[in-house]
């Protein structure tokens, strides 16, 4: 324990141990220690002996006397740090802390709300796409996958809805600014015409030439513009002057305002693709909270010739593999979940001979959503040529969970079919 207070007071400068560079200082005549000073003779209490004191004696007390100075002024700034703050202070902290620390409070409270708002939108765009589905006769996120689909979303409304807002502060911004160029830069003409143009800077008369665009003062030798039309001058009218001398200013200038102007626009346009990745990047996001566990194929590796009744990883443990289209094939058994992928008003059929169990067949579209997921149950027609069969018309383009439930343990192999009928073309 003692050890670890020295160290302790050794860290906050507390502790020294420090050998002394002088030894005490004694009486050359009788040897007795002697009081230290800053003259430079000390009498010694015992035998009065005269002792010259070394320079280095002196300032160590010169040394000392400034550190309890020192030590005084501390000590007085410490009462003064340590005395309460006056009422009035302290009112006025405990009403800022609650008035600010209640604002705070709402202000968190609200960005949390603006935030979960703000996600809420971004879910609904997935339930707006499986909404409009039907109408539009494609699931554009079964076809593009969603996160095309998110960053398309976006960037049709940054293109379509923020772009707008831009370019229009764009233009205000750039008129304002030739507004404000030219009516720097505008020669002033009174009522009288243009025959009587002054400086705008000093308001001498100008000299005017024939056909001249501009006019060099006499006096100031500022150049001023006289070819602007009547009626844009007077929208000029409380427009800022700012001071130019020559013309080749305005010109630096506006280079350099339309410059900065013009990043507006290219902040838009990066910010759009920035954001685009996140949406990007987030509608796989919502597809994943949506299906997890489940994975869906892309439609790229459903709707490749020749189709098949897909089976993804998530179910080749059970041991079926996908069924090829239109092919009549032997099994044991089938696969909890299949993958179809399928056009607009296509008909899907699905035929069996000698199947010796019950089995329920349903059809989910790829989401989980109760309002969205589809989840028909498909009912078996027996066929004059002893089979079984079941069919199902698809409302749009786009992927279908073909799941089953088979009754009991299959005891005998079975023969299966599977095509598809565009009904439209009948």
């Amino acid at each position: 324990m003692a050890k670890q207070t020295k160290v302790f007071k050794q860290e906050l400068g507390d502790f020294k141990n420090v050998k002394p560079v002088l030894t005490p200082l004694h009486c050359f005549s009788c040897g007795t220690p002697v009081v230290l000073s800053e003259n430079k003779v000390a009498i010694c209490t015992s035998c009065g002996n005269e002792n010259p004191i070394p320079d280095e004696y002196r300032e160590l007390v010169a040394s000392k006397k400034k550190h309890e100075q020192g030590l005084e002024q501390a000590k007085a700034l410490l009462e003064k740090v340590s005395e309460p703050p006056n009422p009035l202070f302290l009112l006025w902290y405990n009403v800022s802390e609650i008035v600010f620390g209640t604002l705070g409070i709402i202000l968190m409270i609200a960005l949390y709300i603006s935030g979960a708002a703000f996600f809420i939108a971004l879910f609904m765009v997935y339930f707006i796409y499986y909404t409009i589905a039907p109408y539009i006769h494609i699931n554009l996120i079964d076809v593009y996958g969603p996160g095309n689909v998110y960053a398309l979303t976006f960037v049709a409304l940054s293109v379509f809805l923020i772009f707008p807002l831009v370019l229009n502060a764009y233009v205000e911004d750039f008129v304002d600014l030739k507004k404000t160029l030219q009516a720097s830069l505008s020669a002033h003409f009174p009522d009288s015409g243009k025959n009587d143009a002054k400086c705008r800077c000093c308001g001498a008369s100008l000299e005017l030439s024939p056909g001249a665009v501009c006019a060099v003062c006499s006096y100031c030798q500022a150049e001023n513009i006289l070819t602007l039309p009547e009626k844009w001058r007077k929208k000029l009218t409380g427009f800022a002057n700012w001071h130019f001398k020559t013309i080749q200013e305005v010109f630096e200038t506006e280079s350099r305002f339309r410059k900065e102007i013009k990043e507006n626009l290219r902040f838009w346009f990066y910010a759009t693709i920035i954001a685009g990745g996140f949406f990007w990047l987030f509608g796989y996001f919502v597809s994943w909270v949506d299906n997890n566990p489940v994975s869906i194929p892309s439609w790229n590796s459903v709707s490749k010739n020749p189709r098949e009744m897909v089976v993804t990883k998530d179910y080749e443990s059970e041991g079926f593999p996908s069924i090829p289209y239109n092919t009549i094939v032997k099994s044991n058994g089938l696969s909890t979940n299949y993958w179809l992928a399928m056009d607009y008003n296509e008909t899907f059929f699905f035929k069996s001979w000698g199947f010796p169990n019950d089995v329920a067949v349903f059809v989910f579209a790829t989401t989980t959503f109760d309002e969205h997921k589809l989840s028909k149950e498909l009912h078996w027609k027996s066929m004059p040529d002893s089979s079984w069969q079941i069919s199902w018309k698809a409302p749009y383009k786009g992927l279908f969970n073909i799941y089953t439930k088979t009754y009991g343990k299959v005891e005998h192999p079975f023969t299966m079919k599977w095509w598809i009928e565009n009904t439209d073309n009948k």
